[in-house]
């Protein structure tokens, strides 16, 4: 296991849930969507993340073919930047559409925030900036 941009600390939940999660990386669509977690338009064009998931695990025949091959479905679509943050920090799990909260929660926690503090925690927050062709 790779370490993430704040060591070997990893920001992540236990889902007790089981089903397989496939992401394809750089895929690009005719229209925009939406990502799933900073809720800004992807336009079309734009390379993403669209995530495909499995509810159970695959069965197999007994030469080893996997069974109703078509159990994949769409989960939902993440910007490269929100892909890349939630792969440098949620190594084991996150909720879909919690990466930016589950950030703040965290770091609240490791660094409270004094009730009188006027520092910009800005950087928390997820961008705002319109996703340019390239994906970012």
């Amino acid at each position: 296991m790779t370490g993430s941009m704040m060591g070997d600390a990893c920001i992540c939940v236990d889902y007790e849930g089981t089903y397989l999660d496939y992401d394809e990386v750089g895929v690009t669509d005719e229209s925009d969507k939406l990502c799933s977690e900073c809720h800004r338009t992807i336009p079309a064009g734009a390379p993403h993340v669209v995530h495909l998931v499995m509810e159970e695990e695959p069965e197999f025949d007994d030469e080893g073919e996997q069974l109703e091959a078509d159990q994949w479905e769409e989960s939902h679509r993440e910007c490269l930047c929100c892909s890349s943050v939630r792969r440098s920090l949620f190594e084991c799990g996150w909720y879909i559409g919690m990466v930016w909260s589950m950030i703040r929660d965290h770091m609240d926690e490791m660094m409270p925030f004094e009730e009188d503090d006027d520092g910009d925690e800005s950087w928390l927050d997820p961008p705002t900036k319109p996703i340019g062709p390239n994906g970012w």
